[in-house]
């Protein structure tokens, strides 16, 4: 029998690591590469704060419809983000100015809003939704 040039090494324990450990090595290797990419790529995800803070800005920038997208992630990710649904229903308010037309649907908002405790949600949702039927049980 010829011996092949890798049996010679293992026969003369040319390796650093024997044979079987080798296999083992690659694949700590590998879920060492998969840990350090999905636990770095943790720390990029958006938060409801940082959608909150992009609504923010795009409102500022009178980017109504982003900020209305925005301020939708901050309350999926924090359904109790009452900050959100508030000037969710002001960005809508404004893109409703701005295209000349009139929704109900930021009064939802505004109830949502007032029942998480933003008192500010009172005044606007007299001022913009008077004469909307809403259930506001839960609100006070």
């Amino acid at each position: 029998m010829k011996l092949t040039y890798n049996m010679r090494r293992i026969l003369l324990n040319d390796y650093k690591y024997p044979i079987s450990f080798r296999p083992m090595n690659k694949l700590y290797k590998s879920l060492l590469i998969i840990v350090l990419v999905v636990g770095a790529s943790a720390f990029n995800q958006p938060d409801a704060k940082m959608y909150y803070e992009s609504g923010m800005a795009n409102l500022n920038k009178k980017d109504y419809i982003q900020a209305i997208g925005d301020f939708t992630n901050a309350i999926s990710l924090n359904p109790n983000y009452a900050d959100a649904y508030y000037h969710r229903a002001y960005a809508k308010d404004l893109l409703g100015k701005k295209m000349g037309f009139a929704s109900t649907e930021l009064c939802f908002d505004l109830v949502t809003a007032m029942k998480l405790g933003k008192v500010e949600a009172i005044g606007r949702l007299e001022k913009t939704c008077i004469g909307e039927c809403f259930d506001l049980d839960g609100a006070f």
